[in-house]
């Protein structure tokens, strides 16, 4: 196949680490080098079959970036060669798996991948992307129209590679493509923030796996590929509730310093114009890990738990309380009915009028998330179930926003409290969810936001609260 580059491209296209989550089903799936393989979700890869030269070959396993490191011991690599099979003409993932068995260090080899003559690949180094020794997916969707799916491997330094390739029915329902943007300054999880006039703030965090805290807070400027340091939070808070009015962020109890720090009726106001900080007026009672939503100037806080010493003063209760300060107004706190079922590091948003508690647990049930979502009316003063998430999921209280009239959900924990690449759309019209695209890595506790036309998510921790400096962009292609 020659390879052809694309000036324009209706190709979805996202690199991930062992992305099986896609929700359209195997159409096939091919073990490059290999023989039947079963992978770990039940999928079967058959041998190899399909390719015209290049050369079968056998490796190492790979030590991270997938759960079934066999499929990767085998592999087709040259420094040509192709791939095609009969399909019916449609919309179709593809996922393309890569292992470098020989290489070590970026840049010794790369190369580019065509798919139906349109460049999909651009000089891909799989050590750059996926680190030393390991394994990474590239999703992307596909339309045929000739009745064949045709794929091209082209190494531009030393020889491509590929060690599987699978191929599922239907496509994603949106056109964007992740990028990497500049990583963070500082590598953290449990951070606060949100985008403000088209940039993404990042406040606080804990920055080490002994769930030590830190104030520093950054500012990211996606106009120029750039972070800066901002004025450091007055004190050190994770866990807190947020929302922005205006181009003020607020910031709403939390927990105070290193783990486990009691929670606190501390209100910070964070002003993005100046670089200032000032205090807002304190909860009535002490919360950490609850939400928060701003409906017209009115800012609603609900949900938490607290404690003062986790040794010391077992946390027994989910606090119901759901409260409402008026921004414009005299400035005190007033009760609103309680939440329906009372959780904690649950997220917070707005949207038409209404307040979403979205997700969450129970206690520090961290394991054992809800899925719960319920929608707050405050004209009727009163909560109601909507649609519930597609899968427990719970500390994403950063990473939820609306975006086009739709509330976006990215990253989290669910169950065994393993961290999440899904990203899910909630259309309140329709009632329903849809999966978006997954991110290129798993992200439990990172900070997203929709900025200059574009979703971008940062920090956060992939695994066992290892914190991350990542920053990754979503674009819409033309």
């Amino acid at each position: 196949m020659a390879v052809v580059p694309a000036k324009t491209s209706n190709l979805f296209a996202l690199e991930c680490l062992e992305n099986r989550h896609l929700l359209s089903s195997v159409l096939f799936a091919v073990n490059a080098g290999g023989h039947t393989h079963v992978d770990t979700s039940g999928d079967t890869y058959m041998l190899d079959s399909g390719f015209t030269g290049g050369a079968k070959g056998t490796g190492p396993r790979p030590n991270t970036g997938t759960r079934d490191p066999a499929l990767y011991t085998t592999y087709r690599q040259g420094k040509e060669f192709s791939f095609s099979r009969k399909v019916k003409n449609g919309t179709y993932t593809l996922e393309l798996s890569f292992f470098d068995p020989q290489n070590t260090v970026r840049g010794r080899r790369t190369f580019d991948v065509t798919a139906e003559d349109q460049t999909i690949m651009d000089r891909f180094d799989i050590t750059a992307r996926a680190g030393k020794r390991g394994a990474i997916t590239r999703v992307f969707t596909v339309s045929v129209s000739d009745g064949r799916l045709s794929l091209g491997f082209v190494g531009q330094k030393g020889k491509a590679i590929v060690s599987a390739i699978e191929l599922r029915k239907g496509g994603a329902d949106v056109d964007w493509r992740w990028l990497d943007p500049a990583n963070a300054p500082m590598a953290r999880y449990e951070a606060a923030g949100m985008t403000v006039n088209d940039k993404l703030y990042v406040f606080g965090g804990y920055k080490n796996t002994e769930i030590q805290s830190t104030p520093r807070s950054d500012v990211y400027d996606p106009i120029t590929d750039t972070w800066t340091r901002i004025a450091d939070m007055p004190e050190q808070l994770t866990h807190a509730g947020q929302g922005v009015y205006g181009t003020t962020i607020y910031l709403i109890g939390g927990f105070v310093g290193d783990n486990p720090g009691p929670g606190t009726t501390h209100v910070w106001k964070y002003n993005t114009l100046t670089d200032t900080w000032k205090r807002g007026p304190s909860l009535p009672a002490r919360r950490g890990a609850g939400a928060a939503a701003i409906v017209g100037s009115q800012l609603h806080f609900f949900g938490g738990l607290d404690h003062a010493n986790s040794s010391k003063s077992p946390v027994t209760t989910d606090f119901a309380e759901h409260w409402v300060i008026d921004l414009e107004g005299d400035g005190e706190w007033k009760p609103a009915a309680p939440m329906l079922n009372p959780r904690n590091h649950l997220a917070g948003v707005s949207l038409g009028g209404f307040v979403y508690a979205i997700g969450g647990q129970h206690l520090w049930q961290e394991d054992h998330p809800v899925s719960d979502v319920d929608q707050y009316d405050p004209a009727s003063d009163t909560w109601k179930k909507v649609k519930s998430l597609p899968k427990p999921r719970s500390h994403m209280a950063a990473s939820t926003f609306v975006i086009d009239g739709r509330i976006m959900v990215i990253g989290g924990s669910s169950t065994a409290f393993e961290s999440l690449s899904d990203v899910d759309t909630y259309n309140p019209a329709t009632n329903k969810w849809s999966r978006f695209a997954s991110l290129p890595k798993a992200r439990a506790t990172p900070v997203a936001g929709l900025a200059d036309g574009s979703i971008f998510v940062s920090t956060g921790s992939e695994t066992d609260l290892h914190p991350d400096d990542e920053t990754f962009s979503a674009i819409t292609i033309d």
